[in-house]
């Protein structure tokens, strides 16, 4: 993931409990932990890659996993 991507995370307590990577216009991951999820970590990544690429960009989605 680095250094192809440029990279963001979200800490509490020194853990990671999210992140966003991007490279040019695609955002390629954002991901939340599931004991972080529904705390507004996802809108607040997404909103730094928003402020971070002001043009737009690209958001690659997959399927849920079980």
């Amino acid at each position: 993931m680095l250094p192809s991507n440029e990279v963001w995370v979200v800490e509490e307590s020194g853990v990671v409990v999210g992140f966003a990577a991007f490279s040019h216009d695609l955002l390629g991951y954002l991901y939340v932990a599931p004991a972080a999820q529904r705390r507004g970590i996802g809108r607040a990544l997404l909103d730094h890659v928003k402020k971070r690429r002001p043009d737009g960009f690209t958001l690659w989605t997959h399927q849920p996993n079980a």
